[in-house]
């Protein structure tokens, strides 16, 4: 079998039309991808959001059909070979956005409000008016 590289994948057209029509439908796929997603989280690829964190509990319930599908994910990510220089671009470009919109030095609201003179004292969003 020859080394399945992960990288940047895009969702054609198409494809977003079905799945969009896919969660029409009682959310079939919002569902389907829930557990993928979570399969995702624990090779660090994705964070899953709150709302799919509650679904992936409440598929749990459901007789483990969450975990029973993330196993099948998680056994197919097992067999892709994570390339080093993409995962480096791909870290690097996450810490840029995080850096975009936390600010430098963390989150904007934590950046002192007038607590001296100048313009470093200001927040950022505030120092080009």
């Amino acid at each position: 079998m020859p080394d399945q590289i992960l990288g940047r994948g895009r969702t054609t057209t198409a494809e977003a039309f079905w799945y969009v029509l896919g969660c029409l439908w009682f959310g079939a796929n919002y569902f389907a991808k829930v557990p993928v997603k979570r399969a995702l989280g624990e090779y660090g690829l994705a964070e899953p959001t709150g709302a799919e964190k509650f679904w992936y509990v409440v598929m749990n319930i459901a007789l483990g059909a969450g975990y029973f599908a993330k196993v099948i994910a998680k056994k197919a990510l097992s067999e892709t070979r994570f390339d080093a220089p993409t995962a480096q671009l791909m870290l690097a470009s996450s810490r840029q956005a995080s850096q975009i919109a936390n600010g430098p030095a963390g989150r904007v609201d934590q950046w002192p409000r007038e607590a001296g003179s100048g313009p470093s004292a200001r927040p950022p969003e505030e120092r080009a008016s």
